[in-house]
């Protein structure tokens, strides 16, 4: 699992420079932004709905917490995507999602593909949303 390596083998290995180095990354994984905040919007849809359905005084403090971990959760991610230390990258457009599909660890997946498209991405809140 590990192996042990003298001091001497490391300083012929490793090298030290004096500025850090940048390395650019696409934080935004290919996908719309409008995919992404339909996911949210439905999602808080579905607490909404469940709030009028039972309307009990009770579950004004567990469901805004649910409420504010979805806003939050999906918040911190919208932050960490946004942010730039050098990088110029931005989320693909509707027309390129469309035409050029979207690149995974697994491969590269066409929007045409069963397994994955903008409806099937949106797949779990939507049933969700029709459950409740």
């Amino acid at each position: 699992m590990s192996k042990h390596h003298s001091t001497a083998e490391l300083q012929r290995i490793a090298t030290a420079t004096a500025a850090p180095v940048r390395t650019r990354v696409d934080r935004s994984f290919g996908l719309p932004s409008g995919l992404y905040y339909a996911t949210v919007g439905l999602y808080v849809a579905f607490i909404g709905i469940m709030a009028l359905a039972f309307h009990n005084p009770e579950l004004v403090l567990p469901l805004s917490v649910i409420t504010g971990s979805i806003i939050f959760g999906f918040g911190v991610n919208r932050t960490w995507a946004a942010m730039k230390p050098d990088n110029d990258s931005k989320p693909a457009t509707w027309g390129q999602f469309a035409s050029g599909g979207v690149q995974t660890l697994s491969g590269h997946l066409i929007p045409t593909c069963t397994d994955y498209n903008p409806r099937a991405h949106l797949r779990r809140p939507m049933v969700m949303m029709r459950h409740g």
